[in-house]
């Protein structure tokens, strides 16, 4: 909805997010890693962490790229041996904290894995803590930071979560 000044109005603007979010998972799920690029701001970060209760609850960041090097990661994907079971990510956006040019998002998140043989069950659970710009009208992620709940995966990925 736009205000009588010609601005998108918050809930406008907080379902574009919500868009973004759920199509940053559907191009994962076809793994569609250009486009999932696209989503990022250039000078964007990726992370994937742990907080593990064994250590005190201390956090491990098994990765953290900025853009140009999460798209080179990416682009040799095709390259390397990898699990090829099928992936499904679904997320829940469910706080949203959305200013003029600026938002930040948290998102609850469970992949499933479907094997080769047909099998499928969860993956990976976890959260999302995302910050987002807006430019040009349109919403970038700016920090993506997958925070795993499952600390035991039983495929390691090379793909981001």
């Amino acid at each position: 909805m736009y205000r009588s000044d010609g601005e998108v109005s918050m809930p406008e603007e907080k379902e574009a997010i919500r868009d973004l979010i759920q199509n940053t998972a559907h191009l994962l799920n076809q793994e569609r890693f250009v486009d999932y690029m696209n989503t990022f701001a250039d000078t964007s970060v990726y992370e994937m962490v742990v907080r593990s209760r064994e250590i005190g609850g201390k956090e491990t960041v098994w990765l953290r790229l900025n853009k140009q090097d999460m798209m080179q990661l990416l682009s040799e994907v095709t390259d390397q041996v990898r699990d090829e079971g099928e992936r499904l990510h679904l997320v829940s956006p469910i706080n949203l904290d959305v200013s003029d040019e600026e938002a930040s998002c948290l998102s609850h998140f469970a992949v499933f894995r479907t094997s080769t043989a047909g099998e499928s069950h969860v993956y990976a659970v976890g959260h999302y803590e995302d910050t987002l710009v807006k430019r040009d009208g349109q919403w970038w992620y700016t920090k993506h930071r997958a925070v795993i709940h499952t600390r035991m995966l039983e495929i390691s990925t090379h793909l981001p979560i």
